[in-house]
């Protein structure tokens, strides 16, 4: 069963399914569908980009969880051009800043890139500061954040 109703050279028709197309013709149900096609496809692409922002944020702050319980500190490395150390690891909790005495050796040149985000193990040295603003230490382990 069919009702066909008029409104303004706009045809409306309801049939046994409930369906309702009201359109002045088959050029506007086309446009119509595709829009509506387009719209769903921005829709559940924009709400799962979200939700990787988010997840990358968590899995960042996990992994961070995970280097501290394993003994490491979370720093970076800067580059000082004037000074007796030039390479100093900056403490990201403390803002402490050190010197590492070995970071020339062959296990730790890749690591030495102004600003590098560290992970960082180290050991206290009990001697004399190159430099007034770093306290010098012997680098144990470093990974890259």
């Amino acid at each position: 069963m069919s009702i066909g109703l008029k409104f303004n050279s706009i045809v409306c028709n309801v049939n046994s399914e409930t369906f309702v197309t009201c359109f002045s013709n088959r050029n506007q149900m086309t446009i119509c569908i595709r829009l509506l096609t387009l719209l769903a496809l921005m829709f559940f692409t924009s709400c799962d980009s979200s939700r990787k922002v988010i997840n990358d944020k968590d899995s960042s702050k996990e992994k961070d969880e995970t280097y501290v319980s394993k003994g490491f500190f979370i720093g970076t490395i800067q580059y000082i051009a004037n000074s007796k150390c030039n390479w100093v690891i900056i403490d990201e909790k403390t803002s402490m800043k050190f010197d590492p005495m070995n970071i020339g050796d062959a296990d730790f040149k890749t690591f030495m890139i102004h600003d590098n985000d560290i992970y960082f193990k180290y050991r206290p040295l009990r001697r004399m500061n190159r430099c007034n603003e770093a306290q010098p230490i012997e680098v144990v382990d470093i990974q890259n954040r």
